[in-house]
């Protein structure tokens, strides 16, 4: 992800000093490619968890809230 925010702020000033009638339309490709970037880092994230989710853990849990 932070690789490809370099990219696209540099792409989004480099599109701005080309065209300075389009800076606007660039801003938001730059927005709309590090929204990409971020969902595609998020989803990458969600089919590797950090911590175990487990059926078990799970009921471990809501049995140890339940009691409080």
């Amino acid at each position: 992800m932070r690789a490809k925010v370099a990219q696209a702020v540099d792409s989004l000033l480099e599109d701005a000093r080309l065209a300075p009638c389009l800076a606007e339309a660039a801003f938001h490709n730059a927005v709309l490619t590090l929204a990409l970037a971020g969902v595609e880092a998020l989803q990458a994230t969600a089919k590797h968890p950090k911590y175990s989710t487990s059926k078990a853990r799970k009921d471990h849990h809501a049995q140890h809230v339940h009691h409080h």
